[in-house]
């Protein structure tokens, strides 16, 4: 069925209708006010806004621009923005490179690849997932007949770094290997020795949830690729000018002492590979650490780091660290310290005497 646009505009403004928002819109959410955006039928590319309608399952969980972890009913439009994403624990999903066509007589439906509102056709899943909520897709966003991508409200990209802080890179042997709590730490560690210590997550899926945990352990200012303008990160073409562009702009609101990057997934993903092989990035990198799940991806990142990128990395964490045993394995077999997150006091002083 056709909708009437001008209804579902004059709905989304009155903020009446219970038209959920996702974190990936956050910075068009705070400024809608100040926007006459309108809606239309057309060829969505990659970060363009969207209104979809959640078709299966009856209830689905989404992340709100505030970080909340909320639900939406079968039936409930939502905000979000089309992307791709490549997650081997999760997702592998996308839209054409052509674009998709946002029409009401083309049934293109979508999945929920990521609950901050990653929109795009399922691909691939793991077997360890249930099946992603499933939305209709309704209209694009437009705003001066053009339509809205997350570009619009990004910050200035760059394509060279001003002088910066001092970086220090936290990159994993995968998703949910000890990353974010590893940084998280150190913030919170360098922070409390009188340290200004500013923060940026530059590759992922498009959740506030990791920078809002920087924000709470004292860094400050903090930004992601989102503020950059990109839905996620899954390739390496799309991530520096906007990267360099968020490190600028550290820069310009705080002089740190510090600045500390979290690169989500895994040391192969594109992105990853793109930001630690940058000569300008590499200028000011002081160090890196690498997180692991067990001894072997860590003994296997290392000869990753060493022959790809000439880097050793100041220490491992992450989950292999999470008793003796892992600590002892990877430290015999590498001679690089292996330090759990608890241990906080051993890795801020490895990393202070770099600095």
């Amino acid at each position: 069925m056709k909708e009437n646009l001008k209804t579902l505009v004059a709905m989304l403004k009155s903020n009446k209708f219970g038209i959920a928002w996702s974190s990936i819109t956050r910075r068009f959410y705070y400024s809608k006010e100040q926007i006459n955006y309108e809606l239309c039928y057309g060829v969505g590319k990659i970060g363009d806004t969207i209104l979809v309608r959640l078709n299966n399952p009856e209830i689905a969980e989404i992340e709100f621009p505030n970080g909340r972890i909320g639900v939406i009913y079968k039936n409930q439009l939502m905000i979000g923005a089309l992307g791709y994403r490549e997650s081997p624990i999760s997702y592998v999903g996308g839209i054409p490179k052509e674009g998709l066509i946002v029409k009401p007589e083309n049934k293109n439906y979508l999945s929920l690849l990521s609950k901050s509102g990653l929109m795009g056709a399922l691909i691939s899943k793991s077997e360890y997932c249930e099946n992603p909520p499933g939305f209709e897709p309704i209209a694009l966003f437009k705003f001066e007949n053009r339509i809205l991508n997350l570009a619009n409200f990004a910050l200035e990209s760059s394509e060279r770094l001003n002088k910066i802080a001092p970086l220090l890179i936290v990159v994993g042997s995968s998703s949910e290997c000890g990353k974010t709590t590893v940084c998280s730490r150190l913030i919170r560690g360098l922070a409390s020795r009188g340290l200004k210590v500013a923060a940026a997550k530059l590759t992922g899926a498009g959740s506030i949830r990791d920078k809002l945990k920087f924000i709470d352990s004292g860094a400050f200012p903090v930004y992601d690729f989102v503020d950059g303008g990109l839905a996620s990160t899954p390739d390496s073409l799309s991530i520096i000018l906007p990267a360099k562009g968020i490190l600028n702009k550290i820069m310009e609101e705080s002089k740190p002492d510090v600045i500390i990057i979290e690169l989500a997934g895994s040391l192969l993903v594109e992105a990853n590979k793109a930001i630690l092989l940058d000569k300008e990035i590499r200028k000011y990198l002081k160090g890196v650490i690498f997180t692991a799940n067990d001894e072997i991806s860590a003994v296997g990142g290392l000869y990753i780091l060493q022959n790809k990128y000439n880097i050793n990395p100041l220490c491992f964490s992450g989950k292999v660290t999470d008793n003796i045993a892992g600590i002892k394995y990877v430290y015999k077999e590498t001679g690089i310290p292996a330090i759990n997150w608890r241990n906080i006091k051993q890795m801020i002083k490895i990393v202070k005497d770099k600095l």
